[in-house]
């Protein structure tokens, strides 16, 4: 597991690299889309299409 935090007047940038390359561009298209909505897509929404592309979220997790 991954985290990290800013301070509460501070901006944070995230590079991922996955390496090997795994085939991820349909899952950042993805939540693209779902960030161009009018009306954002539920938690459940956005967990269900994250499975379709093998990535798991952890916002339940009890270390978050």
């Amino acid at each position: 597991m991954h985290a990290f935090r800013t301070g509460p007047d501070s901006d944070a940038r995230l590079l991922i690299l996955f390496v090997p390359g795994a085939p991820r561009e349909r899952y950042f298209r993805g939540l693209a889309e779902f960030a161009a909505r009018a009306t954002p897509p539920s938690a459940e929404e956005v967990d269900a299409f994250a499975l379709t592309c093998d990535q798991v979220n952890l916002r339940d997790h009890p270390g978050f």
